[in-house]
């Protein structure tokens, strides 16, 4: 189910567009490029050469609000795509949030077509809550306009129980019948103002992956699973940092990266 995967080499066809895209379009889009493997998942700057041995998928942020840069854009990720550089494309990240892709249901829709000239499969955007309005306002106007969306992405910072995960995670892939891409995941406090004061210590972090990892792994619906990287000094996730200050594995980095799935 949540396996890793392997990339095929890039062919030479499909070449990828020559022309100069707007900055604001590579600014929000193609500094975004994330890894679709489950492994470690990070940001990737799209000068850098696309490693052969990782499954990458790009990710759209909301800047298709830029009309002159999308085509460009999709042309790009289509390309990618042919060349087999590029697996999948996941939707507006966190279109719920003003600070994030801030989109409304119907500008997401608008934008969805665009989207799916690339051929790639795609991922639902990933709201905060996937089980609340705006994705299921989302999911209805997709089946009212005959839209294609392959998965559905949830984003998960609760506390540390790998159950309640997989019994929340069922209940979203019954309401929209798709299997699931858990994008980002961790365990987090948000009323924490420091890592002192986080109710979760690093410890209670290490036993829940040690559990929920299997899980996702035996649960059919759930197709890729991706730990959510968080900076070691962050109050709210820091206890869910896979890296520490100097840039070291933490205790959890070195199980995520040993699982074998």
């Amino acid at each position: 189910s949540a396996g890793a995967a392997t990339a095929e080499s890039a062919v030479e066809s499909a070449p990828l567009p020559k022309e100069t895209p707007p900055a604001e379009v590579v600014r929000t889009f193609l500094d975004s490029l994330q890894a679709g493997d489950q492994k470690l998942t990070s940001s990737l700057l799209t000068e850098r050469a696309l490693d052969e041995t990782t499954e990458y998928a790009a990710y759209a942020k909301g800047g298709e609000k830029v009309p002159e840069g999308a085509q460009w854009l999709y042309n790009f990720i289509k390309a990618q795509g042919e060349r087999k550089e590029v697996t999948a494309l996941m939707g507006f990240n966190e279109p719920d949030q003003p600070a994030q892709s801030n989109m409304t249901v119907e500008e997401a829709l608008a934008a969805w077509p665009k989207l799916m000239e690339t051929g790639l499969p795609l991922i639902s955007p990933g709201c905060v809550h996937a089980d609340r309005q705006w994705m299921t306002d989302f999911m209805k106007g997709v089946e009212e306009k005959k839209l294609r969306v392959d998965y559905i992405s949830v984003h998960s910072y609760a506390g540390p129980g790998a159950k309640p995960l997989l019994a929340r995670l069922k209940k979203i892939h019954e309401l929209f019948g798709r299997p699931l891409w858990l994008t980002e995941f961790a365990v987090g406090d948000w009323n924490a103002k420091s890592l002192e004061e986080n109710k979760y210590k690093p410890k209670q972090v290490v036993k829940f992956m040690g559990e929920v990892l299997p899980l996702l792994d035996k649960a059919k619906f759930v197709h890729r699973y991706a730990w959510f990287p968080a900076n070691a000094d962050h109050p709210n996730l820091g206890i869910s940092a896979l890296f520490d200050k100097e840039g070291e594995l933490t205790e959890l980095g070195k199980i995520y990266q040993a699982h074998n799935s």
